[in-house]
């Protein structure tokens, strides 16, 4: 992740969010939801009225959530570790967990956790993300939006495809980027490219040089 040989100006950023992604997998379960106590207001969290989730138990929503989220920033990390991280911190907290190694219970729980809570945690975050982003850390003065193409299909055929080239050529204290797209149907869609890669690389060196 640190790794940028070309563009060492990089490396700061990348490396700001490696020591806080590292910080966040290395927390303990109550920590974990210190940390991110400011993020996750307690009414996200609370327990259903009804239903699944409805009543305040061992394996609560928030527990179950946290313990569902240390294994996300832990992909390796088995229901079992999850576990006795939930084990842990009701020791630390004088709650009645059994020391079992039976992850049935918490599997089940987790497997409950409502998509719709999922979705509301992250717009939640996502909201909250934008709001902390000053004017002055914006993209050419724009947001960036983002769009899931994974539904967007078109026939894979020669007139539908480009190859794009990257050319990097780097000195001690700089680095220059080429970069050159064949295919064009037309001058305009030629134009079209070439404005959209100079505002890709404009914007890189605006982000790069400070």
């Amino acid at each position: 992740m640190n790794s940028t040989p070309y563009l060492p100006a990089l490396r700061h950023q990348l490396g700001r969010f490696a020591s806080t992604l590292s910080a966040l997998q290395n927390a303990p379960l109550p920590q974990l939801q210190l940390l991110l106590s400011s993020l996750l207001p307690a009414h996200l969290l609370s327990a259903n009225d009804d239903g699944a989730h409805s009543r305040e138990r061992i394996f609560s929503l928030r527990r179950v959530f946290f313990a569902f989220l240390w294994q996300v920033l832990n992909p390796a990390a088995a229901c079992r570790e999850a576990l006795r991280q939930l084990q842990a911190e009701a020791r630390l907290l004088g709650a009645s967990l059994s020391d079992s190694d039976d992850t049935s219970a918490y599997c089940q729980a987790r497997r409950r956790l409502p998509t719709e809570l999922l979705e509301r945690i992250l717009r939640h975050t996502a909201q909250l993300a934008g709001q902390r982003v000053a004017d002055g850390q914006l993209w050419f003065g724009r947001e960036v939006k983002l769009a899931d193409g994974t539904t967007v299909s078109m026939p894979d055929t020669p007139e539908n495809q480009h190859t794009v080239t990257y050319a990097l050529n780097g000195t001690d204290d700089s680095t220059e980027v080429t970069i050159t797209q064949d295919n064009n149907a037309n001058e305009k869609e030629k134009a079209e490219s070439e404005q959209n890669w100079r505002t890709v690389l404009d914007g890189m060196k605006k982000l790069l040089e400070g």
